[in-house]
């Protein structure tokens, strides 16, 4: 697994969320909602977590991401598999 403090996982998940929905970085907040606000579908969904799971290390299982319904949780469930 990728060591990585904090700040840098909420610079790169929302770089990630950004780059994947063609969106401005300035556009992805932590509040986002990811489907409602970013306008993210499930393809995407499912692009930005193999992006982040071959970048960090991590694995991201479908159940999981189903639920994972702002940018701040996306963030938060990153942060507790990536070790600081």
């Amino acid at each position: 697994m990728a060591l990585m403090p904090s700040a840098q996982i909420v610079r790169f998940v929302t770089e990630t969320l950004a780059d994947h929905l063609d969106l401005p970085s300035a556009e992805v907040t932590e509040t986002s909602r990811i489907i409602e606000d970013l306008g993210a579908d499930s393809l995407d969904i499912a692009e930005v977590a193999m992006t982040l799971e071959e970048a960090l290390g991590i694995t991201i299982p479908d159940h999981d991401l189903n639920r994972l319904q702002t940018v701040q949780e996306l963030v938060a469930y990153v942060r507790e598999r990536v070790p600081a």
